[in-house]
C-alpha cells in the first residue's frame, strides 16, 4: 500500500512541476514581448515626430524658395548687366526679410529659419532651417540671371549640430591614491 501512495505522488507531482515551469516560461516570454513592443512603439513615435518636423521644414523651405522665385521672376527685365545686380539685390532683400521677420517661421512648431544668405557678388544662396534642437536642413543654390527660372538648387542636406562622442574615460587605479597609506 505504501508503494501505491508513492507512485501516485510521483505521477501527479512531475506533471505539475512541468506545468508550473511551462506557465512561468510563458509569462516571462510574454512580459519580454510586451516590453519590446513598447520600446518599438516609442521608437516609431519618435521617428514619426522627426519625419513630421522634417517635412514641415521642407514645406517652409519650399514656400521661401517659391516666393524668392516669384520675386526674381517679377523683377526680370532691363539690361543684362543691370539685371544681374537687380536680381541679387532683390534676393538679398527677401533673405533679410525672412531672417528679421519672426512671423515667417511656423509658430506652432520649433521650426525656424536660422540663416538665409545670398552673396551679392556671385548669387550663391544658403538657406538653413532648424527643425529640431539637433538637426538643421541646409539648402544651397544659385541665382541665375540668364535663366528663366532664375533659381537653381544645387544641394539639400540635413546636418546634425552635435556629434555624439562616447565616454571612453576609464578610471585608472593608481597605488599612490589608495585610501590606506
Amino acid at each position: 500500500m505504501n508503494q501505491k501512495n508513492q507512485n501516485s505522488l510521483v505521477t501527479t507531482g512531475i506533471p505539475s512541476i512541468f506545468l508550473i515551469f511551462s506557465v512561468l516560461c510563458l509569462v516571462i516570454l510574454s512580459l519580454l514581448a510586451l516590453g519590446s513592443s513598447r520600446l518599438d512603439l516609442k521608437t516609431s513615435e519618435l521617428s514619426l515626430e522627426y519625419s513630421r518636423k522634417y517635412y514641415s521644414a521642407c514645406n517652409l523651405a519650399t514656400d521661401i524658395l517659391q516666393s524668392l522665385r516669384e520675386e526674381l521672376s517679377s523683377s526680370l527685365g532691363g539690361q543684362a548687366s543691370d539685371r544681374q545686380s537687380s536680381l541679387f539685390r532683390t534676393a538679398a532683400d527677401l533673405a533679410d526679410k525672412y531672417i528679421s521677420d519672426p512671423s515667417s517661421t511656423d509658430p506652432t512648431e520649433e521650426i525656424k529659419v536660422e540663416n538665409f544668405s545670398i552673396d551679392a557678388s556671385n548669387g550663391e544662396m544658403l538657406l538653413s532651417i532648424r527643425y529640431t534642437d539637433r538637426l538643421c536642413l541646409y539648402i544651397e543654390g544659385k541665382i541665375l540671371p540668364e535663366s528663366s527660372s532664375c533659381l537653381s538648387i544645387d544641394a539639400e542636406y540635413v546636418v546634425p549640430d552635435k556629434q555624439w562622442t562616447p565616454d571612453v574615460h576609464q578610471n585608472v587605479f593608481l597605488p599612490s591614491e589608495t585610501i590606506l597609506h
